[in-house]
């Protein structure tokens, strides 16, 4: 663990980005092993290479290696949770990963910290290495200063199968309070999505590195054509409602369908071809722009009343 600790302790600053996913809500990562587009691809990809940083990591770069203790490694990252920060409930289900056992190397924890998995809680403490079933429902919850995993994805082989077979089970505990914090809660509609900037590219922009700064990748048409969509694919948000960062949320579009319900209007801070200014959206319900839903409403309208077996949706812009 001193020889991981100095390794990691030497990371420069701007090697950190973002999560790929919106489920890793508060977690900056580093990928040591894997494709090299920057993109959700680099880790499932079967054309991977070791991050050129890790010609300055001889220990991490051992383990990775082939006649490492894990033996045939394919992927290999750090993920960093921020304090107070989650993961929320998700599968790893890509097909590549179900070939792989993921195994955890916990280098900076605290007694706060748990992965949860479909209702149970586990500590993985510092000075072990641990693995568990990823193709289950899990979360984590962390606790009040920041957790570091190194993960590394094995390929079935004698090394690791003699390290698996030594190893001890631990089941966990029921924790259905922390297991409901982590689940999904939006039920408003997803009229854009985004990608967060880099470290690099925020401090270019002249922002904060550690704020919200997360770029427009797609509007979702319906609420475009009705005029419920102000932001456009190029967009960068850096503030929902005057909130420019978050423990629990990876940009302001993530925030507003954590924490906010329909019906209500949200300002978004922008950077527009350069240039600052904040554009405002009323949530409607997920189901607003479906076809069945707009029926729905429209007999409301005409009616006074929802037809028999239907339920109303709140909706507005």
């Amino acid at each position: 663990m001193d020889r991981l600790l100095e390794e990691f302790h030497r990371i420069p600053d701007d090697a950190w980005g973002d999560s790929l996913w919106d489920a890793h809500c508060s977690i900056d990562m580093l990928l040591l092993r894997g494709g090299a587009n920057g993109d959700e691809e680099d880790f499932t990809t079967n054309d991977v290479s070791n991050n050129p940083l890790l010609a300055d990591f001889p220990y991490i770069s051992s383990l990775l290696a082939p006649d490492g203790p894990f033996g045939r490694t394919t992927y290999g990252f750090i993920f960093r949770t921020k304090p107070g920060g989650m993961t929320r409930v998700h599968t790893d289900d890509h097909e590549s990963w179900t070939r792989n056992v993921r195994v955890h190397t916990p280098l900076i924890s605290n007694d706060g910290a748990v992965l949860m998995s479909e209702g149970r809680s586990l500590h993985f403490a510092v000075g072990g290495v641990w693995t568990f079933d990823n193709q289950a429902v899990h979360s984590v919850m962390n606790g009040d200063t920041t957790r570091v995993h190194m993960i590394v994805d094995a390929m079935p082989n004698p090394k690791l199968a003699a390290l698996m077979s030594a190893a001890t089970f631990h089941a966990g505990e029921e924790d259905p309070v922390r297991w409901k914090a982590t689940h999904w809660h939006s039920w408003t509609y997803k009229f854009a999505r985004s990608a967060p900037l880099g470290r690099q590219e925020k401090l270019d922009l002249g922002l904060d590195p550690d704020g919200f700064a997360s770029r427009v990748t797609s509007t979702q048409c319906l609420a475009k054509l009705a005029g419920a969509c102000p932001l456009k694919t190029g967009d960068i948000e850096v503030a929902a409602n005057g909130i420019a960062s978050s423990n629990v949320s990876r940009s302001p579009l993530d925030l507003v369908h954590k924490t906010m319900s329909r019906g209500n209007v949200v300002s978004f801070d922008i950077l527009r071809n350069g240039k600052r200014k904040t554009v405002r959206v009323r949530l409607v319900a997920d189901t607003h722009f479906m076809l069945k839903s707009r029926a729905r409403d429209f007999l409301k309208r005409i009616f006074g009343k929802v037809a028999p077996g239907a339920k109303a949706s709140k909706s507005g812009y």
